[in-house]
């Protein structure tokens, strides 16, 4: 495979700058997970490295190698799909007429500015070991802050350091399956850190469950693509034969026990949807319906452009006062729901950059694990990246999530850093 963009050649010789280089990458992976739950700034560390990585790439002699990569080579969609996402903001945004409240440009830009950071790991090799280091962080901190939170703060939903049971419940979950996805397909690390990653990971589905955030959940399912990989590795076919096991009990549990129902929210689910069903009455699905119900009626009344991302409140209170929609318990100036808000908000403008945003890299990771079966990295990472754009999207079914600073630093910056690895290690295998 040839290499679509290289600058291993071009600029920073220094071996001192190189080796410095190496040490901001190492900080990198380990802080898009690692910080957060240890630090009530978990963005910081990833934002001080897009700042860095930039000036780093632009001022290189070895940019033009860079810019070729937007032209040519399988990374191309993807580094376009991260300057898409800002560009259909700014868009929607001047034709509107303005910004959103809380709404900057900040956010999506920062899946431009996380680029660099894609080049940087092409050049520098970087362990996958220092993310998934990050990662066993996450849990351990997110199941301690879960056990505090329930046991002596007796809070009953644990939302740690981020301040957000869904936040909280989301990230923890995302660590979790990250860390059972390794410790599976790593077949070349020591299986005694195989298991305690695994243990790690229990924490973090512990955490998951104490946030009482049901779209957590939904982090599980690209698990299930561990079923289909094909191995002779025992401690594979033994976490495969433990997520079987689970996933059984877990439909036992609610079908059969109302205190599992209860403990996972499930009972207070049907219990809104039934009562919504009846009089539309006020619950937290219930609201959610009706922003929904008013978002795509938003969407209908203006297709291309929404209703502006400073005027989805306003828009919502119009439909409510007209009766068109009924009032909700609190007023929210999203739509709970990614999909739904940038409907809303940006119209099919908007919703192309998002979709783009996200089925760009899943498929340049879906196709690089593919062509990577002989490379032990790249099959990991790709897989890795795989993941975590079908999280992220399940994520953002029932929250608007990249209006948050928090999954617009993660999600970026982790599949940016995942894409270089993968680019850095297929080049070496490239005639």
């Amino acid at each position: 495979m040839k290499p679509s963009f290289d600058i291993s050649t071009h600029g920073l010789n220094s071996t001192a700058v190189n080796n410095n280089i190496g040490r901001l990458l190492v900080f990198c992976l380990f802080c898009i997970l690692g910080t957060v739950f240890t630090t009530p700034y978990p963005s910081l560390a990833c934002t001080l490295v897009m700042l860095i990585a930039l000036p780093l790439v632009l001022f290189n002699p070895g940019r033009r190698a860079f810019l070729l990569g937007f032209f040519k080579g399988p990374e191309r969609w993807f580094m376009w799909s991260f300057i898409a996402w800002p560009v259909s903001f700014i868009t929607v945004s001047v034709v509107s007429g303005g910004w959103a409240d809380g709404r900057y440009l900040d956010n999506p830009a920062r899946f431009a500015l996380s680029i660099p950071i894609a080049v940087l790991f092409a050049r520098h090799k970087v362990d996958l070991k220092w993310l998934i280091a990050g990662v066993a962080v996450a849990c351990v901190c997110s199941g301690l802050w879960g056990a505090y939170e329930l046991g002596v703060l007796k809070r009953g939903r644990a939302v740690g350091l981020t301040n957000n049971e869904i936040h909280f419940g989301n990230l923890a979950a995302a660590a979790c399956t990250i860390a059972i996805m390794y410790a599976a397909m790593a077949y070349q690390s020591a299986t005694k850190w195989r298991v305690a990653l695994l243990v790690c990971a229990v924490l973090g589905a512990f955490a998951a469950l104490a946030s009482g955030s049901r779209a957590s959940g939904l982090a599980a399912f690209p698990l299930l693509a561990l079923f289909f990989i094909r191995t002779k590795d025992t401690l594979h076919k033994q976490i495969i034969a433990l997520i079987a096991v689970g996933l059984v009990c877990v439909a036992a549990g609610l079908v059969f026990s109302q205190s599992v129902r209860e403990v996972t929210r499930i009972s207070e689910a049907s219990n809104d949807l039934l009562t919504y069903k009846k009089d539309r009455a006020q619950s937290s699905l219930g609201d959610r319906a009706e922003m929904w119900r008013a978002s795509w009626l938003m969407f209908k009344e203006n297709p291309l452009v929404g209703v502006g991302t400073r005027n989805y409140l306003p828009a919502y209170d119009k439909l409510k006062n007209s009766g068109l929609v009924k009032p909700g318990g609190m007023p929210y100036n999203q739509a709970h729901s990614q999909i739904f808000h940038t409907m809303a908000a940006g119209g099919t403008i908007f919703l192309a950059g998002y979709l783009f945003m996200l089925l760009a890299p899943a498929m340049y990771f879906y196709k690089t694990f593919r062509r990577s079966a002989s490379n032990y990295t790249t099959r990991i990472a790709s897989m890795l990246g795989f993941s975590s754009c079908l999280m992220f999207f399940g994520f953002g079914l029932t929250n608007a999530i990249f209006d948050i600073q928090l999954y617009s630093t993660v999600y970026p910056v982790l599949l940016a850093s995942l894409a270089g690895i993968c680019h850095q290690n297929s080049a070496k295998q490239a005639p």
